[in-house]
């Protein structure tokens, strides 16, 4: 009888072990899941963001925006809105921070719709070129200034972000932005800093 009871311990134990083993390893699966999706939405976002602040500091130079720069602002614009809705859907899910404000990415659609509507405009009646008044140019100023504040708030959370974008920092250790939280603290600082505005078009 003591034998049948150490042979049913014995089975118990190892039933356990084996379903701990399976749990950490799903959930060590799922971690790096996770790390892996918020790693490439958060390169995303970086790189549309200084792919912005480029054309924008083209365009205020020349004082003209060409069909292909419109196009640009325009899909870059809308792949901010879409990542980083799903960044703020992950957060609801895992409650990271808080965020108040359902105006967080306003700012960003409207300006995507301006230069969606503009490059539209600009192909519909064949313009490869159109120049910009002083007003216009003003308003440029400042979408520049949101996305100039984009890049400084990555450098200023994210590992691996510097001046020109992503680094080999970054690269190296993806899984980090998430596992180190730097990915919530990052849209929390966008959202705190952006929420209340509105696009200047």
């Amino acid at each position: 009888m003591k034998k049948i009871l150490l042979i049913v311990l014995f089975i118990c134990l190892l039933v356990s072990i084996t379903l701990n083993v399976i749990f950490v390893s799903n959930k060590n699966s799922y971690d790096d899941y996770l790390g892996n999706q918020v790693a490439n939405r958060v390169a995303v976002i970086v790189d549309s963001s200084f792919e912005n602040k480029a054309i924008l500091n083209k365009i205020i130079k020349n004082k003209s925006i060409n069909k292909i720069e419109s196009h640009q602002l325009y899909l870059n614009f809308g792949t901010l809105v879409r990542e980083l809705q799903e960044l703020k859907s992950l957060n609801m899910y895992l409650d990271e921070v808080d965020l108040e404000h359902n105006k967080f990415l306003k700012i960003i659609s409207e300006n995507g719709d301006h230069f969606m509507v503009q490059y539209r405009s600009m192909e519909k009646e064949h313009i490869e070129n159109k120049n910009i008044n002083k007003e216009d140019l003003d308003s440029y100023r400042k979408v520049l200034d949101l996305m100039n504040r984009y890049t400084d708030i990555a450098e200023s959370t994210i590992t691996g972000i510097g001046e020109k974008g992503r680094n080999q920092a970054y690269n190296q250790n993806r899984e980090y932005v998430f596992t180190s939280g730097e990915w919530a603290q990052f849209i929390k600082e966008l959202h705190d800093k952006t929420h209340a505005e509105s696009s200047p078009f």
